[in-house]
């Protein structure tokens, strides 16, 4: 199964949705980016099966 596949049937399996389209993505990323200051943040990955306490 190739790694497309996988990742469609984790995200079916765990009803995971889109909040943002593909702009809205690079517009944060290029604010963040322009930041003075690195921001925190957590990342969770499709592959992860941790809860969002664990990663914290």
């Amino acid at each position: 199964m190739e790694t497309k596949e996988k990742i469609r049937k984790i995200v079916s399996e765990k009803g995971l949705n889109s909040v943002m389209n593909d702009t809205k993505w690079l517009e944060l990323q290029s604010s963040v980016g322009k930041l003075s200051f690195p921001p925190p943040y957590i990342d969770k990955l499709v592959f992860e099966d941790k809860t969002f306490e664990e990663v914290q």
